[in-house]
């Protein structure tokens, strides 16, 4: 089984279980909405924790905002900090972090 996030510019996050097929002929795969969480503003950009598996961040487009949030059967905004920018903002996977958000 499998989580996927989506978002947008909606003030929803929607988060789904989708589980494959296992082979053409012995399973269906299914795709079912798990919930309904409140977003921050435009918060189209997602991106997941380098070290922590069920942390996720989004950058607002109108708020100047990075959400950090713990995704479970519900998504949580647990932090947020000033990006200082009105465009996506996004972690390169090569550097080194001290600390997150």
């Amino acid at each position: 089984m499998y989580k996927l996030l989506l978002s947008g510019h909606k003030p929803t996050f929607e988060l789904y279980s989708f589980t494959p097929s296992t082979t053409p002929t012995s399973s269906t795969p299914s795709l079912v909405k798990i919930s309904d969480s409140p977003a921050p503003p435009s918060a189209t950009w997602l991106e997941k924790s380098l070290t922590r598996p069920n942390v996720v961040y989004a950058s607002s487009e109108t708020e100047n905002r990075v959400y950090s949030m713990i995704v479970g059967d519900k998504v949580e905004v647990v932090s947020e900090r000033d990006s200082g920018v009105k465009w996506p903002v996004h972690r390169k996977p090569s550097m080194n972090y001290s600390r997150e958000c």
